[in-house]
């Protein structure tokens, strides 16, 4: 059953055989010519002769093992660049963000719904990384704007981010402690992420600012019925009934929370 660790125990051998190897060459290396060559170009000689001589000594004494571990080694290297240069461009991008005059754009101005709206967009095409960049900007501009954090949350709930989105969500309380609609998402959140119990502290805070909407109620009675506390769907339960008496999911309701009661 372990034979594939042969192959991996005999690649990190290899490795450090390798490397002493090459580490002993090196001084070789130094005494090598190359005073008559530009100054800027120095290490670049350096670095290309000494990448050459290690991939011949590889081959030369380890084979295919040592080869395979290089190529994975230049991917490896390869990616690293790209993820790079993927974080410097949104750096990049936030710090020209920045440079914009921020008394001249308004929470409510043009220039903000317009992102916001692109970056919803985006949200719908499932291109996370991007409408993550717009909702930054919008912040980098209004950094108390709590619809942009509520945004970015949910965003990072889709993306399964579930950490960054709730210390994104409780930065936006931070903000603004009675705001419904982020103690809701908040425990959304807590819901999908198994905390019944922490679901239901925040649908209750949600219910308290804002007691006459269905949509909360169903939230609290759900996380209730789910954490198993029974004076609480109950009582959502008789809230809901008075607020929204037509409501379909009345009788479901009602029938799971008398199976708590037995």
């Amino acid at each position: 059953m372990l034979f594939w660790l042969i192959p991996l125990i005999l690649l990190i051998a290899s490795l450090i055989v390798a490397g002493v190897v090459v580490f002993r060459k090196i001084p070789q290396l130094r005494v090598m010519n190359i005073a008559d060559l530009p100054e800027e170009k120095v290490k670049q000689v350096k670095d290309f002769i000494l990448q050459q001589r290690f991939e011949r000594t590889l081959k030369q004494h380890f084979g295919f093992f040592a080869i395979l571990a290089n190529k994975a080694w230049k991917e490896f290297n390869r990616q690293g660049r790209r993820l790079v240069q993927k974080v410097y461009a949104v750096e990049q991008r936030y710090r020209k963000m920045q440079k914009i005059n921020v008394s001249t754009v308004t929470p409510d101005s043009e220039i903000v719904r317009k992102l916001m709206d692109e970056a919803e967009k985006l949200v719908d095409e499932d291109e996370y990384f991007e409408a993550e960049k717009k909702y930054i900007e919008i912040l980098s501009q209004h950094p108390k704007h709590v619809k942009a954090y509520e945004a970015l949350g949910n965003l990072y709930v889709l993306d399964r981010k579930y950490n960054q989105a709730r210390e994104t969500f409780s930065f936006a309380l931070k903000l603004k402690t009675d705001d419904a609609s982020v103690h809701a998402a908040l425990g959304e959140l807590e819901t999908k992420d198994g905390n019944p119990e922490a679901a239901l502290n925040e649908f209750s805070k949600a219910i308290e600012i804002r007691p006459n909407s269905p949509r909360y109620l169903d939230f609290f009675i759900e996380a209730a019925i789910v954490a198993g506390n029974f004076a609480e769907a109950q009582r959502g339960l008789n809230k809901l009934k008075e607020v929204n008496p037509e409501n379909q999911k009345l009788a479901d309701f009602e029938e799971r929370i008398t199976g708590l009661a037995k």
